[in-house]
């Protein structure tokens, strides 16, 4: 209970930082993201966060990633919201939040896929896949804010 409570506390702290607590709901639930799965080694929240948070075509996916933990150089430390934006293709519509965090002592950045108020996907301008490189690529021309350096 201690820990969901710092997350909570995370979470606030860094949405009050993030425009005054006006952070939209899809923008919140990036954060979360992050802070709960990505970054989270409780398995019980990480599996919570899956059931309630996670869009139901996707939830397979996450599931396996629930008893994974990422090492800690390797997590995004203050993970900010910069930008969200409405996203369609193919006629699905979306919200797509772009985040940016330090992992490794270097900033990087990542966009969330939302749809229906769930998260859908993380993309990582660094993924080893080539399809994951394209649709971040495609992404992130969406957003007005200049990528990293």
């Amino acid at each position: 209970m201690k820990k969901i409570s710092a997350i909570f506390l995370i979470c606030v702290l860094v949405l009050v930082g993030c425009g005054g607590g006006q952070a939209s709901k899809d923008e919140a639930l990036a954060l979360d993201y992050i802070n709960t799965y990505l970054n989270g080694t409780d398995k019980e929240a990480k599996k919570k966060f899956v059931e309630e948070k996670v869009h139901p075509e996707a939830m397979p996916l996450f599931a396996m990633g629930i008893s994974l933990e990422i090492p800690e150089k390797s997590m995004y430390k203050n993970p900010k919201v910069i930008e969200s934006t409405e996203y369609e293709k193919d006629g699905e519509k979306a919200t797509i939040v772009l985040l940016s965090g330090t992992v490794d002592g270097k900033d990087k950045e990542m966009i969330v896929l939302t749809m229906d108020g769930k998260i859908g996907f993380g993309f990582e301008s660094d993924s080893k896949s080539e399809s994951m490189k394209k649709n971040y690529d495609e992404m992130r021309s969406k957003f007005k804010t200049e990528p990293l350096k």
